[in-house]
């Protein structure tokens, strides 16, 4: 195995029994800190139990001396195809409805386990950008400045993009409030990056994966954003997730403030080729938040 656009991974045979799979990233600073909030995630989607879908488990991260700020963490190696079994696909939406849907139930059922705040309480990484995770009371401000803004300001630093900025700074930001009025937002506990190519299933189809997660407590259809933007979710994976949470008024506007995170983070990542969907997403909204 190859591993991502990230990082590199390698699978190891231990004792001639088990499979473990070694994640490393041999160039940015961020490596432990990055490693250490995957390992945090994914032991937390573990402590849910999810039916129908397996999560990885993390045992232990390895500095690598040798390179500046290297790291490698290991964990179980997951023999994954492609989620193409329309079964799992609507096993892993109703999975995903249930760790949406985890934290609103411990509001009835264990109000001490109850999250009533936006956030989580370290950064995690979508790709090598670390997340602000601040902990925020209200969804608008999380959504406005620890996700929409920070990659705004990236933008600034690094490019110095005025059309962006212009768009964010008086168009959006100031009417963004529209589009959420009429819906009640509490807090989910989301993976964070669901897009196709951080799920899976196993060789003979009967059981699904999920993996690579950068989890933080949102607005449950923040998760959705990224899942259409790249092909590889199915009809019933989305036909299963909302009998289970029904889209609300809005979902469609929202969306696209969802997805706009996800292109401007692509495009501090990799450059130019995000630059032209961005301000495509950007302009619309402006249009749209305008009338």
């Amino acid at each position: 195995m190859g591993g991502g656009m990230i990082n590199s991974g390698q699978g190891f045979i231990i004792n001639n029994t088990k499979w473990v799979q070694i994640k490393c990233n041999y160039k940015d600073h961020v490596a432990r800190p990055m490693f250490e909030a995957e390992m945090a995630s994914l032991n937390l989607l573990r402590e849910l139990n999810l039916p129908n879908v397996t999560i990885a488990k993390p045992y232990k991260i390895i500095d690598l001396p040798y390179m500046r700020g290297g790291a490698c963490l290991v964990l179980d190696y997951l023999f994954t195809e492609s989620l193409y079994s329309n079964e799992l696909q609507a096993k892993i939406g109703t999975a995903v409805a249930h760790m949406h849907l985890h934290n609103i139930r411990m509001k009835k059922e264990n109000p001490d386990k109850y999250v009533d705040k936006f956030g989580f309480n370290r950064s995690t990484y979508c790709g090598r950008i670390p997340q602000d995770n601040e902990w925020k009371k209200e969804w608008l401000d999380f959504i406005m400045n620890n996700r929409l803004g920070h990659q705004i300001d990236l933008l600034r630093t690094k490019l110095g993009h005025e059309e962006a900025a212009h768009l964010w700074d008086l168009k959006i930001k100031p009417n963004l409030h529209k589009l959420f009025e009429n819906v009640s937002v509490e807090p989910s506990l989301l993976h964070g990056d669901l897009w196709a190519g951080n799920v899976g299933m196993k060789v003979d189809e009967s059981e699904a994966y999920m993996y690579d997660p950068a989890v933080f407590y949102g607005h449950h259809e923040y998760d959705l954003a990224i899942s259409s933007m790249f092909p590889g979710f199915r009809q019933q994976f989305y036909d299963a997730y909302h009998a289970l949470i029904p889209k609300a008024p809005g979902f469609e506007d929202r969306q696209r403030v969802y997805q706009l995170f996800h292109y401007l983070n692509h495009w501090n990542h990799f450059g130019g080729g995000y630059k032209s969907s961005s301000l495509s997403i950007m302009r619309n909204l402006a249009s749209m938040l305008k009338a």
